[in-house]
């Protein structure tokens, strides 16, 4: 996860081909989620560099495994999906 609130959209792609730079892969898709959803869900979103911007959703460990499963499931549907 990486924090991107103050990028442009072309911007978050560059991070992303950066992260794939020492793999020779270039980023083709991305999931933006809001801090604020991630919160709602009584966890947190901690700073965790480098690399620069990354972040680590933190608090699913505290659940048990079907609490932490639904929370997940809640997470991905409040992501949005861009394409390259």
């Amino acid at each position: 996860m990486s924090r991107i609130d103050d990028l442009e959209h072309s911007a978050v792609w560059v991070l992303g081909d950066a992260a794939g730079a020492p793999r020779r892969l270039t980023a083709i898709a991305r999931g933006d989620l809001s801090v604020s959803v991630v919160r709602e869900l009584d966890l947190d979103v901690v700073s965790n560099e480098p690399p620069d911007r990354h972040a680590l959703i933190v608090g699913l460990d505290d659940l048990d495994k079907e609490r932490a499963g639904a929370r997940m499931k809640q997470l991905a549907a409040e992501t949005a999906l861009h394409l390259r």
